[in-house]
């Protein structure tokens, strides 16, 4: 699977600066998008992300000291191997992200500080969602187009119909890169009836 901004780096969630216990835990071990990860500067509009050695936890939450007093934190990251917490996370249709729950303060907050972080907001991965929202959005016109022609008896329609449904398919997948964006974005087009079947098959 191509990411644009990985190179199979592998590192800590909790930094083993602070969890020296957890150093070699695999439980602790994510595979780490390089700008998630590592500390640099969005040359486009001057802020700095990157994880590097930062884990915040909730205001008047003690940092634990020794093993298995992690599970009692708060942590204001984002955990992408816990599944609700991706779950707090949105896309604005121009690529942005956004707290998905704004009206739940600790939701917010930790989605915040996650994008923050994580650097979700770079420019060039904005810009990266921005493009396959146009490509999307294309190819549901095309497929929509098509979908009021099947009533014929023409292969090439029913055809080129199904290249287009596979093609959103594959990229709401989760396996595909930026596949919670896309579904975000074809989920947009719901009141189409034939993009309806497609969250359910």
């Amino acid at each position: 699977m191509k990411q644009q901004r990985s190179d199979n780096a592998v590192d800590h969630f909790r930094p083993k600066a602070l969890y020296r216990w957890l150093a070699f835990s695999l439980e602790n071990l994510r595979y780490a998008c390089t700008f998630c990860n590592s500390r640099r500067t969005d040359n486009a509009t001057g802020l700095t992300g990157g994880k590097g050695d930062h884990f915040p936890l909730i205001d008047g939450c003690p940092r634990a000291t020794e093993p298995g007093q992690e599970a009692r934190e708060v942590a204001l990251l984002l955990n992408p191997c816990w599944a609700p917490d991706p779950m707090l996370l949105d896309f604005n249709d121009d690529g942005r992200p956004a707290p998905r729950y704004s009206d739940h303060p600790e939701h917010r907050l930790r989605a915040e500080t996650s994008i923050r972080l994580y650097h979700l907001d770079h420019s060039d991965l904005v810009e990266h969602r921005a493009a396959l929202a146009i490509e999307l959005n294309e190819k549901i016109r095309a497929a929509n187009a098509l979908y009021e022609q099947m009533h014929t008896a023409d292969a090439a329609i029913k055809l080129s119909y199904a290249n287009y449904v596979r093609d959103l398919k594959n990229a709401m997948a989760e396996p595909a890169e930026l596949s919670a964006f896309a579904r975000k974005i074809v989920a947009g087009r719901r009141e189409l009836p034939w993009v309806e079947v497609l969250f359910l098959i």
